[in-house]
């Protein structure tokens, strides 16, 4: 499991890298949207780790975005993570990954494809 990681604030903007493990080379940002009534957006894009059944490494490519109002009750993790809680960054990256990879087909699977065939 990777372990977000807070790098730095870019004005509203709240950026979170990832230690070692499947979101390692993943990043998620973090805003309150201006003049949306205090709506939250969070948004992951980069690459998770996949190792599949062959023994091969894929990296598929991550891209999505949640949006909460803060007075939803299941806005706790938007507000901890717009606070700088490393935490709740995890929790929504991984809330992210697998909501964008619930449907990703591992190309190792395919009928008739060789090793040197799967580039993902």
């Amino acid at each position: 499991m990777s372990q977000a990681i807070r790098t730095n604030t870019r004005g509203r903007v709240k950026s979170y890298r990832f230690s070692p493990g499947r979101l390692e080379r993943a990043h998620l940002d973090v805003w309150r949207v201006p003049g949306a009534g205090g709506l939250i957006r969070v948004r992951i894009w980069g690459q998770a780790y996949v190792a599949c059944g062959a023994g091969n490494e894929h990296y598929p490519q991550l891209e999505g975005e949640l949006v909460n109002h803060p007075d939803n009750d299941d806005a706790g993790d938007f507000k901890l993570a717009l606070a700088g809680n490393e935490d709740a960054a995890t929790r929504l990256a991984e809330e992210l990954e697998a909501a964008i990879l619930e449907d990703w087909f591992d190309p190792c699977e395919a009928e008739g494809l060789d090793e040197e065939d799967v580039s993902t």
